[in-house]
């Protein structure tokens, strides 16, 4: 039918796909498949290491930090949380923070870990290719033996717990990575822990808002200015569907979290995140006005964690003025060119 095979799979796969935002939004809105008669314990394991060996300088993903060269580890956690925003009618009240926190909703908690210098593939470092046969221990056997031991809710809680506690062990210990040799320049990278926000922006009927800016603010001032430098790793449009936007935020730096003798060290408000929206078109019969969230009240950053990502529902008011439609008994032709809008209408 004029499709490639396999296109759509990677339009669904790609960050902010209509597909995958429902999946996760169902996954995030469920109840815990741990309890019942029949309960089925997730576990996700990955890697946050890079083999430069299989680095491609034509795809810098493949060293990405945060990831294990191909998957983000924010993107494998299953720990994730929704947020709705929904902006209020410009008659009530009419202030300039109008953005309200509507819902917020946590995920089941999964057991997730992330293992000691493993990457995506790769016989040396790959999370699966990297086992052998040779009679030494493998922290991915290790892992999948312990997971496959849990048999109760308690053992399925406590194993979570300890994988928490291990996650944070190997980010401590890795996150400062120095390396080279013959063949690869030497480097010094520092692995912060990373978050991801995927932003969905509709009216209220649900339909898409396309032509839009967003800018993150921080700091009891709401100003972008207060935001580290370095915070924003990467952002991502929806390129089927441009009223997503991914953001990949270096969960350090936006904290101020890490090893203070290998980054300057700087108080930061972490929970004081703001967010600005300013949808087109601003004017006119029909259009919108700015949809802000104020760093001080926002709880943006308390629901943003290190590993995992927050998907963000914004709901942005159309404002719509007498005479953007009228019944007249006048049949001949008109211009409309020197009509101005009329009184905003009722929401």
């Amino acid at each position: 039918a004029g499709v490639e095979p396999g296109e759509g799979v990677l339009e669904w796969l790609e960050l902010g796909s209509p597909e995958a935002w429902e999946l996760n939004k169902s996954w995030i809105h469920r109840d815990s498949m741990t309890f019942g008669r029949r309960p089925v314990f997730p576990f996700v394991l990955t890697g946050q290491s890079i083999d430069h060996a299989l680095y491609d300088h034509v795809n810098a993903y493949t060293g990405e930090l945060g990831s294990d060269g191909v998957v983000r580890v924010a993107a494998a956690n299953l720990n994730a949380t929704y947020v709705k925003l929904v902006q209020q009618p410009p008659e009530n009240g009419g202030k300039k923070d109008n953005l309200v926190v509507d819902s917020v909703r946590a995920a089941p908690r999964t057991a997730f870990r992330i293992l000691p210098e493993r990457s995506h593939s790769g016989s040396k470092m790959g999370v699966l290719r990297s086992v052998k046969n040779n009679g030494e221990r493998h922290a991915t056997v290790d892992s999948v033996l312990r997971c496959l031991k849990v048999k109760t809710q308690k053992q399925y809680t406590d194993l979570c717990e300890a994988f928490a506690n291990e996650t944070v062990q190997v980010q401590n210990d890795e996150i400062d990575e120095t390396g080279g040799g013959v063949l690869l320049r030497a480097h010094r990278r520092i692995r912060d822990p990373f978050s991801m926000a995927i932003f969905r922006l509709c009216d209220e009927h649900g339909s898409a808002i396309n032509d839009y800016d967003l800018k993150l603010t921080a700091g009891k001032k709401s100003s972008p200015n207060h935001l580290p430098q370095g915070f924003l790793h990467d952002t991502q449009r929806n390129s089927k569907n441009p009223n997503y936007l991914t953001f990949f935020l270096n969960y350090g730096i936006l904290t101020g979290t890490g090893v203070p003798d290998l980054r300057k060290a700087v108080k930061r408000e972490s929970e004081l995140i703001g967010l600005e929206f300013n949808a087109r078109p601003n004017q006119g019969f029909v259009h919108f006005e700015p949809a802000i969230l104020h760093s001080a009240v926002g709880q943006l950053g308390a629901v943003l964690q290190p590993n995992q990502t927050v998907m963000v529902d914004v709901e942005i008011k159309r404002v719509v003025h007498e005479g953007v439609f009228r019944m007249t008994q006048n049949t001949k032709p008109a211009s409309f060119k020197r009509v101005k809008p009329g009184e905003r209408l009722p929401a």
